[in-house]
């Protein structure tokens, strides 16, 4: 019989909640699921025609294997289907069903290369995008450097859940390694510290190159899990030990590590284009009266800096009335569109208040009125 949405939903409660308690701390929570119908409905047509239900009758290891991992992560197997299709790429999706509902794509060839320890990563890795709620971000954001961003934050949270789900760091890591790289043990010696020691040698590269890659690269992936194996959350968890770093202090070193091989120009980009709107916002704001007060110069002065103070007097200075104003607008216009393009969620999260901030600063209360009208 099938059972109720809410009924469902209350069953998962406790697996959504033990899942939470490992969450990257810059992989902000959402609220709910977000169904992606046109991914969701070719999964649905590959699943039919293209690819074989894991079941204890008709793969019975594999049916095991996801049953241990369901029962390492507190969640009901009811809600979890798997199907493998043949395919030479090493690949494993998470979709949803529904809210309550997780469906999980394997490829044979990911199977094929796999231990029993290491698929129960890749499919505690799968079911933490599920019971994290993951699911598809509006598709601006992904498109996004940003969205990227906070797609990698995603990853190390799912690891996490991956990592708890098999319970071997080791196994972990070669998992990530055959994915990686296609290898089977045959070809594999998992020397860690040679990877960690190519971090150390490439210290001063970064992979700004990669800013729309979903995944962060191996290596930070091999650290961000080391780091967390030595928390006292994860320790707890596993002994109830007491030793151990505290979380906060794990995420930070991740975030870190994140930041200086790929992501501090990205945060760069955005933080000087939220700059450079702001600073747009402010003008536009001061040339209703036609005049650039000396109290506005010292605002513009104190709150961006000489070179943009002087920016704005050259404008003033060469340029006549409706030039001026065209001039601005223009640029305002610029700012609002390249912020939206680099960092959409940003965007969404900053910009009416930014509106309301400068409105009440400047004193004018048309002021958002004369910009919707732009």
């Amino acid at each position: 019989m099938k059972q109720d949405k809410n009924t469902g939903y209350k069953k998962l409660i406790k697996a959504f909640d033990f899942a939470e308690n490992y969450r990257f701390s810059y992989d902000l929570p959402t609220q709910s699921h977000q169904i992606n119908e046109q991914a969701l409905e070719k999964m649905q047509l590959a699943r039919i025609h293209n690819s074989l239900a894991v079941t204890e009758s008709l793969t019975p290891q594999l049916s095991i294997t996801l049953s241990n991992v369901c029962k390492s992560l507190h969640l009901e197997p009811d809600f979890v289907s798997a199907f493998v299709y043949s395919s030479s790429e090493t690949q494993a999706s998470c979709f949803l069903g529904d809210t309550n509902k997780c469906n999980i794509m394997i490829s044979s060839s990911l199977v094929n290369l796999m231990d029993d320890k290491e698929l129960e990563f890749v499919l505690g890795h799968e079911l933490g995008h599920f019971l994290l709620k993951h699911g598809e971000n509006n598709h601006t954001y992904q498109i996004s450097k940003e969205g990227s961003m906070l797609s990698r934050y995603k990853e190390v949270s799912s690891d996490r859940i991956g990592f708890i789900a098999c319970g071997s760091l080791e196994s972990s890591y070669s998992s990530m390694i055959k994915m990686l790289s296609g290898l089977s043990d045959n070809y594999l010696r998992y020397d860690i510290s040679a990877l960690l020691d190519q971090v150390r040698r490439d210290s001063n590269q970064t992979s700004y190159l990669f800013s729309y890659s979903s995944h962060p690269s191996l290596i930070i992936r091999i650290k961000a899990l080391l780091w967390f194996s030595m928390s006292k959350i994860y320790k707890k968890s596993i002994s109830d030990s007491d030793s151990g770093d505290s979380i906060e202090k794990v995420d930070d070193q991740i975030i870190k590590d994140l930041d200086k091989y790929i992501d501090n120009p990205i945060k760069k980009e955005i933080n000087d284009a939220k700059k450079d709107l702001s600073f747009w916002l402010y003008i536009f704001g001061m040339i209703e009266d036609d005049r650039f007060e000396k109290k506005e110069q010292q605002m513009i002065e104190k709150k961006f800096g000489l070179e943009y103070l002087t920016k704005v007097k050259e404008i003033f200075a060469t340029k006549g009335r409706d030039e001026a104003t065209d001039f601005i607008n223009q640029h305002l216009t610029a700012a609002v569109e390249n912020l939206m393009q680099i960092a959409p969620r940003e965007f969404e999260l900053s910009f009416e208040k930014k509106l309301n901030s400068v409105q009440q600063e400047l004193g004018q209360k048309n002021f958002i009125s004369r910009f919707k009208n732009l």
